[in-house]
């Protein structure tokens, strides 16, 4: 009888620990990462199975070490906004039936270096944001390599407009650039009626000072940011 008894103590834990494992489900932390209104954001949700889990404590690490804690929304959420480009590990620590289960994840942040072109004559300074160590000159059927010198490279060409590339690198994405005699303009998409807005010229990637502007019938020349302001009084389509 005694034995009977003890058995059933057995299957009763048996089915109580079984009872817990099952409660305490399978933790996961799902990322998503992108450019949204132009800056890098990285989102990351807390999952017991297959339900979002809010309260979650989130520890975000960099190559240096500990960055900061952030804690789960009502949808099992943080939004991390990483300054730099690398490599972000973020470790969860969850609270179910009692326990305390972790689960991590990494993301990358990588960034595509901008290309910022100087013209002098026929004279080019190409210069990057990152350490690209070399940029790559398409120039009609010739490929040149120049390298990076303090963020910089000099080039001269008669040619009226050429390809500068640079190579995925590390952390670093593929970047591409024309150059050459180049003018451009950047106005706002939206302009309201009544409002001053302003028309910016570049020479490549440079303000261009004293170029003319002409909208609408009203002619400006650019001030020395390559800036000419004008106000729009009557809604319609401009030109």
């Amino acid at each position: 009888m005694k034995y009977i008894n003890a058995a059933a103590l057995f299957v009763f834990l048996l089915f109580g620990f079984l009872g817990y494992a099952n409660a305490m489900c399978s933790p996961s932390l799902r990322s998503n990462s992108g450019y949204i209104n132009g800056k890098f954001q990285i989102t990351i949700t807390a999952l017991c199975g297959n339900k979002v889990m809010p309260g979650v404590n989130i520890e975000i690490y960099d190559n240096k070490g500990f960055i900061t804690k952030m804690k789960t929304n009502s949808a099992g959420e943080i939004v991390f906004y990483p300054q730099v480009a690398g490599a972000y590990a973020f470790s969860g620590k969850f609270e179910v039936a009692g326990g305390t289960l972790s689960a991590d994840t990494k993301v990358i942040y990588r960034k595509k270096p901008q290309i910022i072109v100087a013209r002098h004559d026929n004279t080019y300074t190409i210069c990057a944001d990152s350490d690209v160590k070399q940029f790559m000159i398409i120039d009609k059927n010739k490929h040149i390599i120049l390298k990076q010198r303090e963020g910089c490279a000099t080039y001269s060409t008669n040619s009226p407009e050429f390809i500068i590339k640079t190579e995925e690198r590390g952390i670093l994405e593929s970047s591409e650039a024309k150059a050459g005699l180049i003018i451009k303009a950047r106005y706002p998409r939206h302009i309201l009626a009544g409002h001053s807005f302003a028309v910016t010229a570049y020479d490549n990637s440079q303000p261009l000072k004293g170029a003319y502007v002409k909208i609408a019938g009203t002619e400006k020349r650019t001030d020395s940011k390559g800036r000419a302001i004008f106000v729009l009084n009557i809604p319609g389509s401009y030109g």
